[in-house]
């Protein structure tokens, strides 16, 4: 708020339109947040990519375990192998 009170009385002192100056200050405070909101989702993406590499490590293959391992009789379920 006081860096809008300020554009604008500042304005008002050199005669120019308050409401040019107001936003020229929200045009500013709406591209610090969109840089802030950049640098909080840049270390997100990057935790986001190294979890689905794990994930990716352990859904790579599968292999049969139980019933049917050797034998031609199909497996009760499948395990994930960590390739």
């Amino acid at each position: 708020r006081e860096r809008f009170r300020t554009a604008v009385y500042q304005a008002i002192e050199r005669g120019d339109d308050p409401a040019e100056a107001a936003m020229a200050v929200a045009d500013a405070e709406q591209a610090e947040l969109r840089a802030e909101r950049d640098r909080a989702r840049s270390p997100a993406v990057a935790l986001e990519n190294q979890l689905a590499a794990v994930r990716g490590l352990h859904v790579d293959s599968y292999t049969t375990r139980g019933v049917g391992r050797g034998t031609d009789t199909p497996p009760d379920y499948w395990t994930p192998y960590c390739t």
